[in-house]
């Protein structure tokens, strides 16, 4: 859900849908280490909790991540409560009405689990968004498909140090293919018989 809302920032034309959109992608309550403090507040007492606090009231790093780890403060966790704050957010009448007036996204879709959730849909009809659900078992159906397949490869035998670099080659080569249209003209082609370059 926070993908679509990144992705309707580019093609939001409303300026006031824009800032609604800005202002929920831009809030705290979606920061990582502020989900974690949040959930750390409802499992530990105001004394432990005061621990993970030098005297200047900064976060130790060290305590703060034992703390998470002593309380399993896992990505299930976070991503849960990231989803409580976002849906609250983005339930939000006037964002709805705002983006009725834009051009609707379409966007097609496996039947993966994540992605017939129902806060997904939920969150898809406030931002007029539509999705567009493919045959179970058809990945040669999206033209997506082909994008991991040319990624993994090139990836594949590169040396990178760390998740991070390997995150960031990743999104390099994402971005490279997925601006290059050809990928869609081909899939347009294939499927429909229309060339449309």
């Amino acid at each position: 859900m926070l993908t679509i809302c990144k992705y309707l920032i580019s093609r939001t034309e409303n300026p006031k849908a824009l800032k609604i959109i800005s202002n929920i992608i831009s809030n705290p309550k979606l920061d990582i280490n502020n989900v974690k403090m949040e959930l750390l507040k409802k499992y530990m007492d105001e004394k432990e909790f005061k621990q993970i606090f030098n005297d200047d009231q900064k976060i130790i790093p060290k305590k703060f991540e034992s703390k998470c780890k002593k309380y399993r403060i896992n990505y299930y966790k976070i991503n849960q409560t990231i989803k409580k704050h976002l849906q609250k957010m983005l339930n939000n009448k006037k964002l709805s009405f705002l983006m009725k007036e834009e051009k609707p996204l379409n966007i097609i879709l496996d039947n993966a689990r994540i992605h017939t959730a129902k806060i997904v849909e939920e969150a898809c009809e406030i931002l007029s968004v539509n999705l567009v659900y493919l045959p179970p078992y058809c990945p040669f159906l999206s033209p997506i498909e082909e994008v991991w397949k040319d990624i993994k490869r090139e990836i594949y035998n590169t040396n990178y140090k760390s998740l991070d670099e390997l995150i960031e080659l990743f999104e390099l080569k994402f971005y490279e293919k997925v601006d290059n249209i050809s990928y869609f003209e081909n899939w347009v082609m294939k499927f429909f018989g229309v060339n449309i370059s």
